[in-house]
């Protein structure tokens, strides 16, 4: 049976509807060392959107104001040996310098320790034949007397440049409000049966884009990768991309100046009968280049096969035009896909 891709923010019937809805934001109108959102709802769950513009230190995260040592955090960069650091006061979130795309999400029971789930893409040096950089970090905040009501972002030294923001989502089972209230909301969805590629109709181009994608190889494929391209009205088949992926907990690989990003969809799905699945966020300024975070998994049919998974972050170096066009697609080998579907959700 193949996966069932739906809006994943979207909850309920009729015109009362949960999911994902925006709390607040704050955007720098000048240069700053601080960006904190305040006066949040108390949710059970945040998504937190970061849009870091060439910040030269560390990205550090802090709730509520506080600066004690409170903080703990496990993290992994560019794919390497897991580090733990303890009794903290804040949780690093960055590897390296440059401009950064950061999703996290938090829990956020007031009765219990407050936990992180944070993924970045990092831009590096510019350019497609620089990779970018990545950071997967797991933390926690040791509080368990207050809920959260303020998300304060703040750099190590220097300072971040105008326009970068954080943006805090929030979710409770419990919410309903009216379907254009929620966060993401659907910019195109296209299905598929046959063939070697799947492009998306070109959609309304947002600031921040999520997309899922699953799609099937057939019993003659042959040594034939999945891999993504973008676009702005047309996609660009150019050597404009890079990507740095790891697969099944593999060291890091990098791929520079390259025509599309296969480790960006899974990177392993050179066999027939093989089913893919993945799910990314993009930050989407038209004027900086596009940063990408995927998480994927791929593998035969049957519970006697085990899937295979990767993490990956990429980079559009396109300065000048935003994403509103993507495509998946097998660059190399034979053989079709037997079915798929590729969604895509946005919100400025």
């Amino acid at each position: 049976m193949a996966p069932f891709i739906m809006n994943p923010f979207r909850f309920g019937g009729g015109g009362a509807v949960g999911g994902w809805k925006e709390l607040d934001r704050t955007t720098l109108s000048g240069s700053g060392s601080t960006i904190d959102v305040t006066g949040l709802d108390d949710k059970q769950y945040y998504m937190v959107l970061r849009n870091i513009l060439t910040a030269t230190a560390d990205v550090r995260e802090n709730f509520n104001s506080d600066t004690g040592n409170n903080y703990s955090r496990r993290y992994s960069a560019n794919g390497g040996s897991d580090v733990t650091s303890i009794n903290n006061d804040h949780i690093g979130l960055n590897y390296s310098a440059g401009d950064k795309f950061i999703v996290d999400y938090v829990s956020n029971l007031s009765t219990v320790e407050k936990l992180v789930l944070s993924h970045s893409s990092e831009e590096g040096s510019a350019g497609a034949s620089n990779p970018p950089n990545r950071m997967e970090v797991v933390g926690k905040w040791a509080n368990t007397s207050n809920a959260i009501d303020e998300i304060n972002t703040s750099l190590g030294g220097g300072s971040y440049d105008t326009g970068s923001e954080v943006v805090v989502l929030g979710y409770d089972a419990s919410d309903t409000h009216s379907d254009a209230d929620n966060f993401w909301q659907e910019l195109t969805s296209v299905d598929w049966s046959s063939g070697n590629s799947i492009t998306t109709s070109t959609f309304t181009p947002k600031k921040y884009i999520w997309y899922q994608g699953w799609w099937k190889t057939g019993a003659s494929m042959s040594g034939a990768y999945s891999a993504l391209q973008v676009g702005n009205s047309t996609i660009d088949t150019g050597s404009n991309y890079s990507e740095r992926y790891s697969v099944n907990g593999s060291a890091d690989s990098t791929e520079t100046s390259v025509s599309n990003m296969y480790g960006l969809v899974g990177q392993g799905n050179s066999a027939s009968n093989v089913i893919n699945f993945t799910n990314g966020f993009i930050v989407n300024n038209a004027s900086n280049e596009k940063l990408f975070i995927a998480d994927s998994t791929f593998g035969l049919d049957g519970a006697s096969n085990v899937n295979g998974r990767s993490e990956a972050v990429g980079k559009w170096a396109n300065t000048s035009n935003q994403i509103d066009i993507i495509k998946l697609l097998t660059p190399a080998g034979s053989g079709n896909w037997i079915a798929g579907q590729v969604k895509v959700w946005g919100h400025d």
